[in-house]
């Protein structure tokens, strides 16, 4: 398994802020026009608003980053972007990120336990199991104050609000809330959405087990998560990788106990293919 370095974002990198998919959509356009500049420029052709000290265009690219949509470059506060695989296909087939599957898809990459933001990994993968699928808001806040060591503001900030928004992710409805009470749905199967969720497990094992063939499933779930990060119950998890399968983007030895996965289409392929059965 690679031991690549963990780069999640910062607890409070949204610095309050929820994830609004036109500022979202604003960012990929200005980033496939190939310009960079400092914080101000970017606020000025995005119209995403930012002031000397705050605002929302760092955490936006921060948010972006985080969905695995943009890799952001930073010299001398200049700063550069490349559209990533997802990126590009979000940009060029569902630029405001409206559909459900695109925005189950940032969500899930948000998780990602290396390279996503740390406050959703730790409440949608490490805490699935104390938290499970319903939770009041008093639970996940002395959920997170364990997590975190810290006493004082609440320590939830954006993350129900992105869910309840419909500026931001309300579309997938990962989370609903019901007075105190939150809500955490299983990932939904879909024909339009199978494209997608093979492109992500396929990225998850080119990012843990980047040289390994047959890799055992448990290992894998032990490495990412990939099964508590969405929800799914053993027979749906299963159900989702024959999906995958049918595509041919990975093998499963179902002979073997446990199984063992094979991946065979590299992830940036299958991210350019996420769209193809949208009706």
């Amino acid at each position: 398994m690679a031991t690549e370095q963990n780069t999640r974002l910062a607890r409070n990198f949204h610095r309050t802020f929820k994830p609004e998919r036109s500022y979202l959509s604003a960012l990929l356009r200005y980033a496939a026009a190939g310009k960079g500049g400092t914080l101000m420029d970017i606020s000025r052709h995005t119209g995403i608003p930012t002031g000397a000290s705050s605002g929302k265009v760092q955490p936006t690219i921060d948010y972006c980053t985080g969905m695995g949509l943009l890799q952001p470059q930073k010299a001398n506060n200049i700063c550069s972007f490349l559209l990533t695989p997802f990126g590009r296909a979000v940009l060029n087939e569902d630029p405001f990120l409206s559909e459900p599957v695109t925005q189950w898809l940032a969500h899930l990459q948000l998780c990602h336990p290396r390279k996503g933001a740390d406050l959703w990994f730790q409440i949608f993968v490490e805490g699935s199991d104390t938290l499970g699928m319903d939770f009041s808001r008093q639970a996940l806040e002395e959920h997170l104050r364990t997590v975190y060591a810290v006493e004082g503001r609440n320590p939830i900030g954006p993350v129900i609000g992105t869910y309840t928004d419909d500026a931001a992710l309300k579309g997938a409805g990962v989370l609903t809330e019901t007075g105190d009470q939150v809500h955490r749905a299983i990932a939904p199967r879909s024909i339009e959405s199978r494209r997608g969720y093979a492109a992500w497990l396929a990225q998850l094992l080119a990012d843990f087990f980047p040289e390994a063939r047959n890799v055992p499933i448990t290992e894998w779930e032990r490495a990412c998560g990939w099964k508590r990060t969405t929800g799914w119950h053993p027979s749906i998890a299963a159900d989702m990788l024959a999906d995958a399968e049918h595509l041919g983007v990975l093998t499963v030895d179902r002979h073997m106990q446990p199984w063992l996965i094979d991946l065979r289409i590299p992830p940036d392929e299958v991210w350019l293919t996420i769209f193809d059965d949208m009706l």
